[in-house]
């Protein structure tokens, strides 16, 4: 399903393994259009005179790997059930290929692992959120029976636990030596509030539940933004999200947004 983590958990393990390949490749495959444009802006990176090179090109280097070298090439959201991945695989064995989809039928092309996820535990959800939110366990009866309704209502998907603790931890604060937490019970009554009103409007109504939970968070968390940070928003939204220019962060950053 969405929002369980797919993305992250294969950038967490690229993370925590950052000596296992040469090479890293990441492919937007969402539909064949951006499998080809990625293929080809990264091709056209390796230099040597290869600025000019198709992405039928990135195909051949992939299919070539260097021996003594393991590469990895990540094909993210592979959703679309009509999209005729199977072109776009190189044959290479020194390369490993990971892809990220919806679509369970894609499982059959796996030779090694077909890892199937789902939505967290319960348990595994409020460790989650209490991490995001910096606070520790045990919590206050009370705290724990919001923070278990709250996670019910978010379907326990990983995007919107982390938005939810993030959230009640950037409206804490610390007053001398005291942690003033924003208490998961504040964080329900305002996300039932919220999501009520959001319900009223004609954009979230095709959404599932769950799928209005992670709406509601994070249009939680857009609210509380400085203006300045909201105008890099709408700055940003103008382009493709595979091709945001994180230097426009670094230099929002310099200048205080």
């Amino acid at each position: 399903m969405g929002g369980c983590g797919k993305t992250q958990l294969v950038s967490y393990f690229l993370q925590e393994y950052p000596n296992l390949y040469t090479r890293t490749v990441y492919v937007d495959a969402s539909s064949s259009s951006s499998i080809k444009t990625d293929f080809q802006t990264w091709a056209r990176t390796l230099g040597n005179g290869r600025e000019t090179d198709a992405w039928e090109d990135a195909l051949r280097t992939l299919n070539s790997v260097p021996h003594g070298e393991q590469w990895v090439l990540i094909l993210d959201n592979a959703d679309d059930p009509g999209l005729a991945i199977n072109s776009f695989l190189p044959q290479d064995i020194n390369l490993t290929i990971l892809i990220t989809s919806r679509n369970p039928n894609l499982g059959i092309l796996s030779t090694s692992g077909h890892l199937q996820l789902g939505e967290m535990t319960a348990d595994e959800a409020a460790s989650v959120m209490v991490q995001a939110a910096c606070r520790s366990l045990p919590l206050p009866d009370e705290e724990m029976n919001s923070a278990q309704s709250l996670l019910k209502e978010l379907g326990f998907l990983a995007v919107a636990v982390v938005q939810a603790g993030t959230y009640c931890f950037q409206l804490s604060s610390t007053i001398g030596e005291d942690f003033h937490p924003y208490t998961f019970t504040q964080y329900l009554d305002l996300f039932r509030l919220h999501r009520a009103d959001l319900m009223k409007e004609a954009g979230p109504a095709s959404l599932d539940n769950y799928q209005r939970g992670v709406y509601t968070t994070l249009d939680l968390s857009y609210k509380v933004l400085p203006q300045e940070c909201r105008d890099l928003l709408h700055i940003v939204s103008l382009f493709h999200y595979t091709d945001i220019p994180l230097a426009a962060f670094k230099e929002a950053a310099k200048n205080g947004f």
